[in-house]
């Protein structure tokens, strides 16, 4: 018999009187919910989602990620053509992410989406939580969850727990027909996530496999159908509103995949505390255990699917907070927090032990924070700012006046001379390695960006060749406004990408130079063929000599058959895989084994021309070192080559 505490807890709604009903699950009360959620779901949500809302200041600022946020906002008001000619993590749509005040056409919808996104979530894990525990419980475990979530979630990621709640609510549906609705849904989210954030689309894919993969005979083709054409139909209707030409998906996808592909190898770090490492392990293993308690007497379909979803989700979850280990990951803790609603109270007497898990997750989700996140408490401060973004952005004396101050401020704090804003008058300018928002900041600059966007993202060959096959080209801008060498995770400026960095000396001088900031112009191709001068098998650990080149020429090296194990590469897929060094006398660099084959510049030629903090370092020996290679072993080749240049 169904217990009298568990029958008070009436679902939201009215139920499907096509589903039997079942005394001995609580997910089957889940699946007599409608799919379109009634009105006090719709109202508690909206709640939810205001009381929630990130306090965040609108005003643009300067720095590294303000500055591809800037070029994302930037590229959707010049309309700029993406694929071959633009490319990042995030896409076209990837301003939807950002509501900094940029444009108020871009942040006004950013803050629509954003706001969808999360009234999702929280209508998703009420309706989760309501089929369980009591309307007031049930608000207050939701809210915890989801204001938690949207804090700790970069808003860029914030799409995945609602498809992860879809797909969960789509493998335990009973009927056919909401499930194909179910399956379309996530389709298309997973179409509008690769072109928001690329890594982001393929959660929902994944999600989309195994509801698939988890039917049946003819509902599989069924299901298979609806989401190719769900996810198609979206996916080209959605890139041709923002403007690009279908001829140039193809190249999107290769050169965005490109940069998912690489970000591990690449970009991974380990400087957060260990302690971030013990919480994942001891959330996901409470997850694991609530998740087999949850589906142990359903259905294999259920069961499989279940596991296969929570498995998609939290690997997704570990490598989006952990490949970068420092305040990414709380990435992980916020969106992980989202999956203990799917594994809830099995029986009414484990209502009491459920909560005190739930709160358990918290506490170390609020400790690897630091702090409860101001959302969850500070209500009122949620909803004036909410309310404050609004006016800030349909308002155009608060927005005229957000937009004039910080361009204002942040002219003052690039300083860019007469001089050099006379050079680069109204000529097509890139601005390298990352400070792409001084184009905003100067708006009568005519922005003319590498294809992709910060130099430290071409980090595999495929993208640096993009980059420096457009510098040698004819579409290259006439000016670059240069900073000074920055090294991004310790890794080489000047190999930030290799070969990119190559064409740029051959093809571009300087003009004018600060201390903070160099003007390059175009030339002609000032640098000769790369001719062989020495090769060398080396190798990991020991020391290799850079040969001179003729005199006024530059020394470059690419370095091949390197010897990673076949355990790195399924590190690199699985999670991270250990870094490369490239170590010299001057300086230990990290070094990015996706662009090692391409041209390096090892000894920079006396004719360069620039002034000294841009001109790069000279090494003269190294050792390669790290990726899991001992010292000793590991052979590799490398090529050296001399090029000469002139000075003009």
């Amino acid at each position: 018999m169904t217990s009298p505490n568990v029958s008070k807890a009436t679902p939201l709604g009215s139920s499907w009187s096509s589903i039997p009903r079942s005394a001995q699950t609580a997910w089957n009360r889940l699946l007599q919910l409608p799919v379109s959620p009634n009105l006090s779901t719709i109202g508690i949500a909206v709640l939810c989602t205001v009381a929630a809302w990130p306090v965040i200041p609108l005003a643009p600022t300067t720095g590294l990620d303000p500055s591809w946020q800037s070029a994302l906002a930037m590229s959707s008001i010049h309309h700029l053509a993406w694929g071959p000619r633009l490319d990042f993590t995030y896409g076209p749509l990837g301003f939807l992410t950002i509501r900094t005040l940029y444009f108020g056409s871009t942040a006004g919808l950013a803050f629509l989406y954003q706001f969808v996104v999360e009234f999702a979530l929280f209508v998703l894990l009420i309706r989760f939580t309501r089929t369980t525990l009591p309307l007031l419980l049930a608000v207050f475990v939701s809210f915890g969850i989801g204001a938690t979530a949207v804090t700790l979630t970069d808003s860029g990621d914030l799409l995945i727990p609602p498809a992860f709640l879809l797909g969960v609510l789509a493998v335990r549906c009973q009927q056919r027909t909401t499930r194909e609705w179910l399956i379309a849904a996530i389709s298309v989210l997973s179409a509008l996530g690769f072109l928001i954030k690329f890594g982001d689309g393929l959660v929902p894919l994944g999600i989309v496999a195994v509801l698939i993969a988890v039917a049946s005979g003819s509902q599989r083709i069924r299901g298979s159908v609806i989401a190719v054409a769900a996810f198609l139909s979206s996916l080209l209707v959605a890139w041709t509103a923002t403007g690009n030409n279908l001829g140039a998906l193809f190249d999107y996808f290769k050169y965005s995949s490109a940069v998912a592909k690489g970000y591990s190898s690449s970009m991974q770090l380990e400087s957060g505390r260990t302690d971030e490492w013990w919480y994942a392990a001891i959330i996901l293993a409470m997850l694991a255990w609530l998740a087999w308690a949850s589906v142990r007497t359903a259905s294999q379909r259920e069961q499989l699917g279940t596991a296969a979803i929570l498995t998609v989700y939290s690997w997704w979850a570990l490598k989006e907070g952990f490949v970068r280990h420092d305040g990414h990951d709380l990435v992980f803790f916020g969106s992980i927090f989202v999956a203990f609603v799917v594994v809830g109270v099995i029986s009414p007497r484990f209502r009491p032990m459920y909560i005190a898990i739930v709160a358990f997750v918290a506490v170390i989700a609020w400790t690897a924070a630091g702090a409860v996140p101001s959302n969850v408490v500070a209500l009122s401060a949620d909803a004036h700012a909410f309310g404050h973004q609004i006016d800030s952005i349909l308002s155009s004396r608060l927005r005229s006046a957000t937009i004039n101050q910080a361009r204002i401020q942040m002219q003052g704090s690039y300083a860019l001379s007469d001089k050099m804003l006379s050079e680069l008058g109204h000529r097509t300018v890139a601005i390298e390695p990352s400070e792409n928002s001084v184009a905003w900041a100067y708006p009568e600059l005519r922005w003319d960006p590498e294809p992709i966007i910060q130099s430290y993202s071409a980090y595999t060959s495929a993208l640096d060749t993009l980059d420096a096959r457009f510098i040698q080209s004819s579409a290259a801008p006439s000016r670059i406004l240069e900073q000074p060498p920055t090294a991004i995770d310790g890794r080489n400026p000047a190999f930030d990408p290799p070969a990119t960095f190559v064409a740029v000396m051959c093809r571009y001088i300087q003009l004018d130079a600060s201390a903070t900031w160099q003007v390059l112009g175009r030339v002609r191709n000032r640098c000769g063929p790369a001719h062989l001068i020495a090769r060398q098998m080396a190798t990991f650990g020991a020391s290799v000599q850079v040969p001179t080149g003729s005199k006024g020429a530059m020394v470059v090296a690419t370095f091949q058959s390197l010897p990673l194990s076949f355990g790195y590469k399924i590190s690199a897929d699985l999670l991270k895989p250990p870094i490369m060094f490239l170590k010299t006398s001057a300086a230990i660099y990290r070094f990015i084994p996706d662009t090692a084959a391409d041209l390096h510049l090892m000894r920079p030629p006396s004719s360069l021309g620039s002034s000294a903090p841009f001109f790069p370092a000279t090494i003269s020996s190294f050792k390669m070192e790290g990726a899991g290679v001992a010292p000793g072993t590991g052979h590799f080749l490398v090529s050296f080559y001399s090029m000469a240049m002139s000075a003009r």
